[in-house]
């Protein structure tokens, strides 16, 4: 018999599955707004939202290659049994293209994930990007930043973080774009978090989500307080490279970072491109989507193409997409 239920009734389960096969869609299928689909016959689930009776699944199912399209086809009957339309946000191209050409659905090319080699240190690039971060890591050393990781249970230093997390969402301005509220001490297995302090203070981190399928992290939640000295960020992001480069590391993953424009649209009519790209180039000035993209630009990363799909593209599912993604004008990550 089908199973859905709130994440919190397996929470210790599905968690160990989110290492396990986790990636870009890390903290959106943890955050307690989801929910977890799975059947008896397989090791995995997927996490999924619903908004306006249509089923927004993040990333690839949590589950073996050979069975993702069991589970797929699975959860796509599941749906029809409730009357929900079902679409897939920040999945592979390869995922992406597959289900689309067995469900005959609308596949959108929105953006990238990015891998980084630990192995590449970015202080010994070439060229002016090179130049660049080596320039801001001395900067950053000369001002005084330290690196360490977070290594205890400190109730104190964990709320210090919340703080700065706070802090940094209530000095954006505009609308905002995010798929997880912020909770970055739970769940700790498999989770690392890194910190910049100056003269005591903590002025910067980053936590880091194990991928255990391929034996990589996740970098996310890279946050900075309005008086980190320049380069902060980049020297925190060399240094934990450089730290997992000596664990033996070959990945890590970053993302999604949009496009310039959509490269890629399926299942779809000649006017609905059209009014869809146009559509993405307003968001990306509205929401600023370009500025993750600008600031990894001088990293050594390789992007794989990151996409959505829709069982059927309607104003109901784009607006369901928009809730499941916190679209609103409110600070949030």
């Amino acid at each position: 018999m089908v199973c859905a239920e709130r994440v919190c009734d397996r929470r210790s389960l599905f968690v160990k599955q989110v290492r396990r096969w986790g990636d870009l869609n890390t903290d959106a299928v943890l955050d307690t707004a989801c929910q977890v689909f799975s059947i008896p016959s397989i090791d995995g689930c997927i996490g999924y939202r619903i908004e306006l009776n249509c089923a927004i699944v993040f990333g690839e199912p949590l589950c073996d290659s050979a069975d993702k399209g069991p589970l797929v086809d699975a959860f796509c009957a599941f749906c029809r049994s409730k009357g929900w339309m079902w679409s897939f946000v920040i999945v592979p191209q390869e995922f992406a293209k597959a289900v689309s050409k067995a469900k005959s659905s609308v596949l959108i090319q929105f953006g990238n994930r990015l891998i980084l080699d630990p192995s590449q240190n970015p202080t010994e690039l070439t060229g002016p990007k090179g130049v660049l971060i080596r320039k801001k890591v001395k900067h950053a050393k000369h001002a005084g930043v330290t690196i360490e990781e977070y290594v205890d249970h400190d109730p104190a230093f964990e709320q210090a973080i919340e703080k700065i997390a706070d802090e940094w969402l209530n000095s954006r301005r505009g609308p905002q774009v995010y798929i997880a509220h912020h909770d970055f001490f739970n769940d700790r297995e498999g989770k690392r978090c890194f910190f910049a302090q100056k003269e005591g203070k903590v002025v910067a981190f980053l936590m880091l989500n194990q991928i255990e399928a391929s034996g990589g992290w996740l970098l996310n939640n890279l946050i900075l307080t309005l008086d980190a000295p320049s380069g902060t960020s980049e020297l925190l992001i060399v240094t934990v490279l450089n730290l997992l480069a000596e664990e033996g590391c070959q990945k890590v993953v970053v993302g999604p970072v949009t496009s310039t424009e959509l490269s890629s649209i399926s299942g779809l009519g000649p006017v609905s491109c059209w009014v869809i790209r146009n559509v993405f180039k307003l968001a990306l000035r509205l929401f600023r989507l370009d500025g993750q993209r600008v600031f990894w630009e001088k990293f050594p990363v390789r992007q794989e193409p990151t996409c959505l799909l829709f069982e059927k593209l309607s104003y109901r599912t784009v607006r369901a997409l928009f809730r499941a993604l916190n679209v609103e004008p409110s600070k949030s990550i």
